[in-house]
This record gives C-alpha cells, structure tokens and sequence, in this order.
C-alpha cells in the first residue's frame, strides 16, 4: 500500500502563516478566558453562600481590610467577629460593653466550634500544639510577648496574616501579622489541643 509522505517544509509554512497563528492566539485566549470565567464564577457564588449567613453590608467591612470573602472556610468566625468588632478593652472582662484578648478569642471559639478554654494567654499557648506560620489556619491562635517576659497578647488567626484581636486602645480590631509591630512582638501559632473540644475534634 502506497503512503503518502508528508511534506514538512509544507506543514512547516502552514503553520506559521498568519492566519494559522492568529486562529491558534484565539483559541488560547479563548480557553484562558474561560477557565478564568468559571473561576470568578465560583468564587462569587461561595462569596455570596459566605455573606447570606451574616449581613451582607458588614461582611463589606471585611473585604476593606484585606479579607478574601471567597477563601473563607469556615463563615461562623466571621459571623461571631461581626459581634464583637469595635468593643472596647476592658481588662478581665469579656462582654460586649468591653473586652480584653483571651475573653474575646475563647468567646468566639466557644460560639463556633464549642471549644471551652480559659486562663491568660500563656495559659492558653499551653492548650494548644504549636503549629508554623505557614500551616496557620482559620481559628488557629497567635501570640505575642509584648514589653513582657512571657506570653501576653493573643489573637485570632483569619488567612492572609490577618488576625482579630482586642488591643488597648482601639478595642476589638482586625490586624495584620505583616505589621512592624506584630513582627517584632509575634512568638508564634498554636492551635487548640482536640480535649477542649467537649462535643467534637478539631479537623
């Protein structure tokens, strides 16, 4: 049987006509077009899933300060925090008329995941398993010694090396890890230890 051999200067001049190139640029940008379409696509319907479990014009506020509402995992931080952003510090106290660090990071836990821990925030640096910057997650904890010998701030970790915490003078705020002053005073994360959780284990 006779086979008809292909001619490669042919194909070669086929291929690298004008006509050729500008349709194969076409079909690459078209493909990439889309595949970044159906991206924005997802991240805008899990934006919404997030923002229809909490007021939609708060949730704004998060967005404003470097939160990435289609990479939140878990909405239920997010709706507590909504509570307790703008409270005033008030040390020991953990309401809604004031708030130091530790009352507002366990009441947040508490209302979300059931967790039931306490103490100063050396006590708990110890209920949790240190864990490294790079596999912080949400509801993981930061510390921080600030003008102290031991542990003496804590936070709570968002993503992005944002984190909500209860300073002394601007009361219940989102912070960033990136901050010259978070730098110099941060100690490490930790995530709480599975027996704080009386009904479930941390995932």
């Amino acid at each position: 049987m006779y086979m008809l051999k292909p001619n490669k200067a042919l194909i070669l001049r086929v291929m690298k006509s004008p006509l050729i190139l500008r349709i194969t640029a076409t079909f690459i940008a078209l493909f990439f077009n889309t595949t970044l379409l159906v991206a924005q696509l997802r991240d805008t319907t899990h934006t919404a899933e997030v923002a229809s479990q909490c007021d939609t014009n708060d949730f704004k506020e998060f967005s404003q300060q470097g939160i990435a509402l289609h990479k939140i995992q878990n909405p239920r931080f997010y709706c507590s925090m909504l509570d307790w952003m703008g409270v005033r510090y008030r040390a020991g106290s953990g309401t809604k008329q004031g708030t130091d660090c530790t009352h507002l990071v366990s009441n947040i836990h508490k209302s979300v995941t059931g967790a039931i821990f306490g103490g100063d925030a050396s006590h708990m640096y110890s209920a949790c398993d240190p864990i490294e910057v790079d596999s912080v997650k949400e509801g993981d904890l930061v510390f921080f010694k600030i003008n102290k010998s031991r542990i003496s701030h804590v936070g709570l970790y968002l993503q992005n090396d944002m984190f909500v915490h209860a300073t002394v003078h601007k009361g219940v705020i989102i912070s960033s890890l990136q901050e010259a002053y978070y730098k110099k005073y941060f100690i490490g994360c930790g995530r709480l230890k599975s027996t704080y959780y009386p009904n479930q284990k941390i995932k």
